[in-house]
């Protein structure tokens, strides 16, 4: 299982811009099927994935003339595009097609809304902006 955390950059659903990122935090998780072939060893056993599960929670500042924020309805099924360092070559990002489970707007009394929301999803793609 791989965990990752990452904070200040932004976040997008569906291609669009959700808002600047606060915070985010996902597992991974790899369903592994036996694949050894018959008559070898112990020490020669192989596993596939068969399955990869992943789930998560992003805190972002919202925006709300971000067309991306009608996007994170308990329900949706959305691409998540987090780029934890911001945009820019070189900089890291992680993609998956998750389906948004909850979405919380605490009541703010500075003048920045934040939005929370979980999801769950398949594998997270993991590159380099270009």
């Amino acid at each position: 299982m791989a965990i990752e955390k990452g904070s200040f950059g932004v976040v997008n659903a569906g291609g669009t811009a959700v808002g600047f990122l606060l915070s985010y935090q996902f597992d991974e998780r790899a369903r592994l099927e036996e694949t050894t072939v018959a008559g070898a060893s112990g020490d020669d056993a192989s596993w596939s994935p068969t399955r990869f599960e992943s789930s998560g929670q992003c805190t972002a500042y919202e925006d709300e003339s971000d067309a991306g924020q009608t996007a994170l309805a308990a329900g949706a099924t959305v691409t998540l595009l987090m780029q934890p360092q911001g945009t820019g070559i070189g900089k890291p990002q992680r993609s998956v097609l998750a389906t948004v489970e909850s979405v919380s707007e605490p009541l703010a009394t500075d003048a920045y809304l934040q939005v929370t929301f979980s999801w769950r999803g398949g594998k997270v793609d993991r590159a380099v902006q270009t």
